[in-house]
């Protein structure tokens, strides 16, 4: 899990850095806090599964600069339940809470194009897991996501007199198909699947107080859709039971950082 972790940090781990030609090492640590919400469609567009809550974690960074040219490395983790909103099979609404974990991970390079400005490539890793609770009146499931993510994407940083430095970002998110593993809790046999490739966007606002030059404040904000998957059949006990799909489901998100420079 840390190997996978640190496949994070491009276009979060924000920094607002003048040109200089020495090399130069810088470390971020701090806590972190996201509201989280994912939504299920069906293929008519009508929503039937709705989940949103505040999930707590932490995020941390690590980058290498020399001339113009930054590596950096970064994780961010989160836990927590959100409350879920959906439908039975019948079509009865359904409210519980779902256990959710959220892991993402970067690896990439940003290119101090100015002074001011960069560009930013990288490879994010995005482990998600959600645990549905089951009650009374419906079992729960379980489900398992991860999928590998190209980001492209550019900063700016202006220096607001006495204030401080604000560090404004935007980015292109391009994920490769989600690997999902689906534990029915008995029902049926456990399942995989592949969902679609999607296209995401995340924006960022980031800054850096004059009156404390160690700390770091940021929020960024993150929206994906991904299409809805193909069949899959599911089996119990072996034999054929009939297929499931993976709906149409949009994630969005928007995080806050709170985070300690230990190198500058």
């Amino acid at each position: 899990m840390i190997k996978k972790l640190l496949i994070l940090a491009a276009a979060t781990a924000t920094a607002a850095m003048p040109l200089r030609a020495t090399a130069q090492w810088r470390a971020e640590l701090g806590p972190a806090f996201c509201y989280a919400s994912v939504s299920e469609n069906k293929q008519s567009g009508e929503r039937v599964v709705h989940e949103s809550g505040a999930l707590p974690g932490i995020a941390a960074a690590l980058s290498h600069r020399a001339d113009r040219l930054e590596t950096f490395g970064a994780a961010r983790a989160f836990r927590g339940a959100l409350d879920y909103d959906g439908q039975l099979q019948n079509g009865i609404g359904h409210q519980t809470k779902t256990d959710t974990r959220l892991a993402q991970a970067q690896l990439g390079l940003r290119y101090h194009y100015r002074e001011n400005t960069r560009l930013i490539a990288a490879l994010e890793y995005d482990d998600w897991e959600r645990n549905i609770r089951g009650d009374d009146v419906a079992l729960g499931l379980r489900e398992h996501t991860r999928s590998r993510r190209l980001l492209l994407g550019a900063e700016r940083a202006w220096q607001m007199a006495a204030a401080g430095t604000l560090i404004v970002g935007a980015t292109l998110i391009k994920a490769e198909p989600e690997r999902l593993d689906v534990h029915f809790s008995g029902l049926f046999d456990d399942a995989s699947m592949r969902t679609r490739a999607a296209t995401g966007y995340a924006a960022e606002l980031a800054f850096r107080p004059a009156a404390y030059p160690k700390l770091l404040l940021s929020a960024k904000a993150e929206y994906m859709k991904v299409p809805r998957s193909g069949a899959v059949l599911v089996r119990r006990n072996g034999n054929p039971a009939g297929d499931i799909t993976q709906p149409e489901h949009v994630r969005q998100s928007i995080s806050f950082f709170l985070r300690y420079v230990f190198a500058d």
